[in-house]
Order: structure tokens, then C-alpha cells, then sequence
């Protein structure tokens, strides 16, 4: 309830904005016999929509954006709900790839979500935070770590 609240305020504020540009730009270029503040509601009452729209994508858009960090193995142990900021570096990095399961299990930390062994590599799972998303993406976000003979030989994010 409180975004509707926020974006009918916002589109409000920039509509009583917007009356006044429209008065001052009617000033500027229409004749004696104009009246300007009728023309100026009429005009803020055919632009509101556009106002509304913008102001919820400019939310919608700001409440997807989160930042991306550095690996950092006390920031990843320390703070599980925010892994997801680290990972993209992580994985691009190579951090973990060619490292021992002990290794890994050091820079990660021992708390997987899962463990099993599929087509003679091993997995392990870590959870990563839920990713701020425009859906309703109620599933946790997680990376599958896959080792061939006790190495890291590949790290996977996807939604669980």
C-alpha cells in the first residue's frame, strides 16, 4: 500500500510542477485572449498519465538496481542475505575455479544448502540472497560450485 501511496504522491507533486511550466510556457507564446490556467490544467490533466508512468518505472527501476562488489570471503560469510552482490565477480574472476574442495570450503564456508554427485562431478550449493527482481520471486537465489577430481571446474548462479 505504501508505494501507491508514494507514487500518487509524487505524480501529484509533479503535476502541480507541471502546471506552473505549462502556465509560464503558455505566457510565453499564446495571445491576450488565452486562458492560461484553464490551458494549464488541461494540459497537466493529459500529461499526469506520462507523469505516473514515469515516476513508477523510475521506482520499479530503483528498487531492481543493486550494487555489485568484489569477492570477499568475510563479507560472503558474514552476510548471507547480500551474497548476491559478489557473485558476478566471482564468477567472472574465476575465483574458485581450479581451487581444492578444502579451498573452497575455507573461502565459502561449510553451510551448503545441498551436496550430490551427478555424471562423476561433485556439487555443492551455496545460497545467495534473494536478487531484488520486478516479479514476485518468492524462490532464494543460489550457486552450484561442480568439482571433477577434488578441483573447481565450474560455478553456476541460478534461481532455485
Amino acid at each position: 500500500m505504501d508505494i501507491i501511496v508514494f507514487l500518487v504522491f509524487a505524480t501529484l507533486v509533479l503535476s502541480v510542477f507541471s502546471f506552473f511550466a505549462w502556465r509560464w510556457l503558455i505566457s510565453k507564446i499564446a495571445s491576450k485572449g488565452v486562458h492560461k490556467n484553464a490551458f494549464s490544467v488541461f494540459m497537466v490533466i493529459c500529461t499526469a498519465p506520462v507523469t505516473f508512468f514515469f515516476v513508477m518505472y523510475l521506482y520499479l527501476l530503483s528498487s531492481v538496481f543493486y550494487g555489485k562488489y568484489d569477492f570477499d570471503s568475510n563479507e560472503w560469510l558474514k552476510n548471507p542475505e547480500k551474497r548476491y552482490e559478489m557473485t558476478t565477480n566471482m564468477i567472472e574472476s574465476k575465483v574458485l575455479i581450479g581451487k581444492s574442495k578444502e579451498e573452497v570450503s575455507r573461502l565459502l564456508g561449510n553451510e551448503r544448502r545441498l551436496e550430490w554427485t551427478k555424471d562423476g562431478l561433485d556439487c555443492w550449493q551455496y545460497y545467495i540472497g534473494d536478487k531484488p527482481t520486478f516479479g514476485m520471486d518468492l524462490d532464494p537465489d543460489a550457486i552450484d560450485v561442480y568439482f571433477k577430481n577434488g578441483k573447481a571446474v565450474r560455478v553456476y548462479e541460478h534461481e532455485t
